[in-house]
Parts: C-alpha cells; structure tokens; sequence
C-alpha cells in the first residue's frame, strides 16, 4: 500500500513548502523588523521597502510552490490512476463487465 503512495511525496512536499513560505510571508513585517535591528538598539526604524520585500517575495515563492504542487499532483494522480486501471480489468474482469452490460441491456429491452 505504501508503494502506492511514493509518487505522491513530491507533490505533498511542494505543498508543503508552498505554505510553509505563504506563512513566512504573512508574518514578514515582524520579520522584516527582527531582521533590520541593528545589535543592543534599543530603537530603530525600518523601511518600506525591506518589509514588503520580507512579505511579497516569500508569498509570491509560495504561490508559485503551490502551482506546481496541483501540477505534479495531477500527474501523479493520472499515473496513479492508469496503473490501478492496469491491475484491475484484466481479462476476466473484462468479460465479466460485458456479462454485466448483457444482462443490463436483457433487462431493459425485455421488460
């Protein structure tokens, strides 16, 4: 079951890191201030700039995380998905689905 899954770790890990710096992002003020505070201040300023470099690089990595995120787990989930189509219809499986279609039409035709 388990070996299933393996392709899924890399889109979970993009998912991962896409929130990870949305978060980062939300809380770059504070960041910003920590980052530009100059040793044993007791006060100082920081600019403009540097907080919304603190805010929009890291959400925009994010985003951009997350878009590849719903790419590769598409992918992944069309590849997961051909392969249990593969293991499941084999050859009895499929002369069992066209009994099934039979009888269904016998039914409705006939009744």
């Amino acid at each position: 079951m388990e070996k299933e899954f393996k392709v899924f770790k890399v889109p979970v890990t993009f998912f991962f890191l896409g929130v990870l710096f949305i978060i980062i992002g939300a809380n770059g003020p504070d960041l910003a201030g920590t980052f530009s505070r100059p040793p044993n201040a007791s006060s100082w300023s920081t600019s403009e700039s540097l907080i919304n470099a603190f805010t929009y690089v890291p959400m925009m990595i994010g985003i951009n995380f997350l878009s590849v995120f719903a790419t590769t787990f598409s992918i992944a989930f069309y590849l997961w998905q051909k392969k249990s189509i593969k293991k499941s219809w084999s050859h009895n499986s499929l002369q069992d689905f066209l009994l099934f279609l039979e009888l269904l039409r016998e039914l409705f035709y006939n009744s």
